[in-house]
C-alpha cells in the first residue's frame, strides 16, 4: 500500500478468483474505488504479488514480485510502458535516482541485488551476495548516513 497524491494505491495479485491483475485506487474522501487492469496480460498463468510503489514527477512505477514494473502516467493513471527486468524481483527500494532491486539466487540461500537507473529501468551493475548459512535473504535497505 502507498499514499500517493492523496488517494490509497492498493496492489493486487493474480489468482483463481481475480484472473488479471488489477491495482486498487481508493480516495479517502468519497471511498470511490477504482481498478486499474495492468500489464496487458503478460503475467497470464503468473501468481505475484505488488511489492513497492515507486513516484517520480511524471510517473507511479508499480513493481511486481515476478520480474515486471508497470509505469503509469501519474495524471492518467494510463500505462506509459511495461518494463521487464532480468531478475526476479523480492525487494525494492530506491535512492538517488536508483532502483534497488533484491533477488534471491541458488534456491534462496543467496542474494543478487540489481542497480537500475530511474526512470528509464536500464540495468547498470549487480551484485552477488554469498550467504554464510542457510537463510533467506528477503530485505533491503539503503541507509545513506553510514
Amino acid at each position: 500500500m502507498e499514499i500517493i497524491d492523496g488517494k490509497l494505491w492498493i496492489g493486487s495479485f493474480v489468482s483463481e478468483q481475480t484472473p488479471k491483475e488489477h491495482l486498487l485506487v481508493i480516495d479517502p474522501k468519497t471511498w470511490k474505488k477504482t481498478y486499474i487492469s495492468l500489464n496487458n496480460g503478460l503475467n497470464e498463468g503468473r501468481i505475484f504479488q505488488t511489492v513497492k510503489f515507486f513516484v517520480d514527477e511524471k510517473f507511479i512505477h508499480a513493481v511486481d514480485a515476478g520480474n515486471l514494473v508497470t509505469v503509469l502516467d501519474r495524471k492518467t493513471w494510463n500505462i506509459s510502458e511495461v518494463v521487464s527486468l532480468s531478475q526476479d524481483i523480492r525487494e525494492a527500494v530506491t535512492y538517488e535516482g536508483k532502483a534497488y532491486i533484491l533477488s534471491q539466487e541458488n534456491d534462496g540461500t543467496d542474494a543478487m541485488i540489481g542497480v537500475y537507473s530511474l526512470p528509464d529501468w536500464k540495468l547498470e551493475t549487480t551484485w552477488s551476495i554469498h550467504s554464510p548459512r542457510q537463510t533467506l535473504p528477503q530485505n533491503l535497505l539503503i541507509s545513506p548516513d553510514h
